[in-house]
């Protein structure tokens, strides 16, 4: 399988344990629980949004920012 990156940006010849191509780009991995990765991914950025929200309202309520 080819990973389409440039010859001048072979991340998957310079660091073949880290960048080397195994599934093709719609597999996503199962994680604990027959969870995958993908809804992992889109609950974690829900958490971090939600987050990220309720930090600014109180610092805006605070007058800090």
């Amino acid at each position: 399988m080819d990973s389409s990156l440039p010859n001048w940006f072979a991340l998957d010849k310079w660091w073949p344990t880290v960048f080397e191509v195994m599934e093709p780009c719609g597999y996503t991995p199962e994680l604990l629980f027959g969870i995958t990765m993908a809804e992992a991914l889109v609950v974690f950025s829900i958490l971090m949004l939600l987050t990220h929200f309720l930090l600014l309202t109180a610092l805006v309520k605070r007058k800090l920012l």
